[in-house]
């Protein structure tokens, strides 16, 4: 019996497994990760194409990164010019059995 969709009556676990058998039956071998990599390898397809296949398949390689929020409490009285000073002056030195070198 050939599989079908029945969106409004199944999960999303039964439409993927529906949907899996569908494209399994008709292509045996497809697997959209790969087809896009073959995209992006065909003169003819736009950078654009490519750039987004590219950006879909690192989701598979790499895992997202997020922004992170920082926030710092200065309770140490220095201005933000003495901190950046100091900070320059520590990026110029060197370090010698665990103490700074000015």
């Amino acid at each position: 019996m050939a599989a079908s969709i029945k969106p409004k009556t199944m999960s999303e676990g039964e439409r993927k497994k529906a949907v899996s058998r569908i494209i399994a039956s008709n292509y045996p071998n497809f697997d959209p990760v790969l087809a896009m990599v073959d995209m992006v390898h065909e003169d003819e397809v736009e950078r654009s194409i490519k750039f987004q296949c590219l950006k879909e398949v690192a989701q598979y390689l790499y895992p997202k990164l997020k922004s992170v929020e920082v926030q710092v409490e200065d309770n140490t009285g220095k201005s933000r010019d003495d901190i950046i000073r100091r900070l320059r002056e520590l990026d110029n030195s060197s370090v010698i059995d665990g103490e700074v070198a000015h």
